[in-house]
């Protein structure tokens, strides 16, 4: 711990602790008790976890195929991330984009937007002047349809 390494250096322990907002009681408990060791704790493969996520700084998932892959060692997963736990590493949580298919920038992969022509005023004066379509897909075990339906929105005057 921190503190245990700069007290020895001649620093306060209160204000140490303080600064690293760790109550003083906590810090004596742990300093009592000892550094926790635990049975299973392998030194050498905490060395190889630190080693391959300090250059691209991935995931635990990514570090377990790295381990696998590069030194023939099978370790479960949720090992790694324990071990990167008690390592106090952690890879960086990338925002997750927000997937839009219709996008106002023409540069960006888009669905076709056409305008707005007929502005939700479906009365015309002569048949065919506005088509209204409806686009289904019909889902069948072995066959997907394209369903398209027509309609003229003639609308005669009384």
């Amino acid at each position: 711990m921190i503190v245990y390494d700069l007290t020895e250096d001649g620093f306060c322990t209160l204000r140490l602790c303080r600064y690293l907002n760790v109550s003083p009681q906590a810090y004596y408990r742990w300093l009592r008790k000892g550094k926790p060791m635990y049975s299973w704790y392998d030194e050498q493969l905490a060395d190889r976890i630190q080693a391959l996520f300090e250059p691209e700084k991935k995931g635990y998932r990514f570090i377990r195929d790295q381990l696998i892959r590069l030194d023939q060692r099978r370790v479960n997963d949720k090992t790694v991330l324990r071990y990167m736990h008690i390592l106090g590493i952690q890879s960086p949580i990338r925002k997750k984009r927000f997937q839009n298919c219709t996008t106002s920038d023409p540069n960006q992969k888009a669905r076709i937007v056409c305008d707005n022509v007929v502005a939700r005023n479906f009365e015309a004066s002569q048949p065919l002047e506005k088509l209204v379509t409806d686009v289904s897909y019909v889902y069948h075990q072995e066959v997907d349809c394209l369903l398209v339906l027509s309609k003229t929105s003639l609308t005669i005057p009384s």
